[in-house]
This record gives structure tokens, C-alpha cells and sequence, in this order.
């Protein structure tokens, strides 16, 4: 004879029930991810946009600063610029330079200075202070 439905267990009434909204929230819980990630990689492409176009402009200027600042290093560019602050400077005569000319060689720990003997003491003087 056939049992009656209403004397049956609850997990046998109610286990295809569960089991259909367990699956549900999963296929829906699944469908929301999707869309929030797809959301984050949108979100994301934009802000990359946004940065790259950044770093392109950020180039362009560092490129214009780069030459300008290698045309106000010129020699008749910084000459000018005396002339107008009215600073008095003038090119050093032939003796006055000092070149030091790097040891190409094993021992390079202290060049060789050939100067007068005055210079000397000054520029050895000077490198004692530092």
C-alpha cells in the first residue's frame, strides 16, 4: 500500500526543493561574479588608459625640459644671461684653467697635477677641506 505524503520525512518532502534553491543561488551567486569581474577588467582598461595617456605627457614634457635646459646650458646662452644680470664675468685666460686629466692605468687614486707650484697648494688646500 502507498504511504501517505504527509507521514513522509522532511528531507524527502523538501530535499528537491533545497536542492533546486542550493542551485540557484549558485548559478546566481556564479552570474554576479561574472558581472562584478567583467565590471574590475572594464574599471581597470580604463584607469591604464587614463595613465598611459599620463605618461605620455609626462614624456613630452620631461623631452621639452630636456631641451630646454640643454639650450640655456649653451656657452653663448649662459654668456648672454651674464651680460644681463650684469655680474661681471669674463672668460678665464689660457693659464688660468686647470685641467685634470684622469690616469688611464691600474693606480688612478691620485692624478698626477702638473701646475706651478702656487696653484698646487691652493688646489691641494681645497681638497683637504672637502
Amino acid at each position: 500500500m502507498a504511504r501517505n505524503v504527509k507521514y513522509q520525512p522532511l528531507a524527502v518532502r523538501f530535499g528537491p526543493a533545497i536542492k533546486a534553491a542550493l542551485l540557484c543561488a549558485f548559478f546566481a551567486s556564479a552570474g554576479i561574479g561574472y558581472v562584478w569581474q567583467k565590471t574590475q577588467i572594464q574599471h581597470l582598461a580604463d584607469q591604464i588608459k587614463r595613465l598611459e595617456g599620463r605618461k605620455e605627457l609626462l614624456g613630452r614634457q620631461n623631452d621639452a625640459l630636456t631641451r630646454a635646459a640643454a639650450t640655456l646650458s649653451t656657452p653663448s646662452e649662459l654668456d648672454a644671461r651674464v651680460r644681463k644680470m650684469n655680474l661681471g664675468l669674463v672668460r678665464p685666460q689660457p693659464d688660468q684653467i686647470i685641467r685634470l686629466h684622469e690616469a688611464s692605468g691600474e693606480s688612478t687614486a691620485q692624478p698626477e697635477l702638473r701646475l706651478r707650484p702656487g696653484i698646487r697648494e691652493t688646489v691641494q688646500l681645497y681638497a683637504s677641506r672637502r
